[in-house]
């Protein structure tokens, strides 16, 4: 794999992941989904998301912003995730 598919990969995979965490903050956000049962599954998985999040080749390269991803911060900050 040449180093700009495996950018594009990493791109492909932090988009997607990203994303999905966005739902899940505006399902938690309009109580669509439990609070603590959500918090029981997802509190550690998004301990390692914040750290893709701190140091994402899509803002990196510019590709995105941080600011495009609103629920993540919310829900970092709802849940104390350092």
């Amino acid at each position: 794999m040449t180093k700009k598919e495996r950018d594009i990969a990493i791109f492909n995979y932090e988009t997607i992941l990203f994303n999905y965490y966005e739902y899940v903050a505006i399902c938690l956000y309009k109580n669509l989904i439990n609070e603590s049962e959500s918090n029981l599954y997802f509190r550690d998985l998004l301990k390692s998301v914040k750290e893709y999040f701190e140091s994402s080749l899509l803002f990196e390269k510019e590709l995105a912003k941080k600011e495009e991803y609103p629920g993540i911060q919310w829900l970092l900050k709802k849940w104390n995730i350092h």
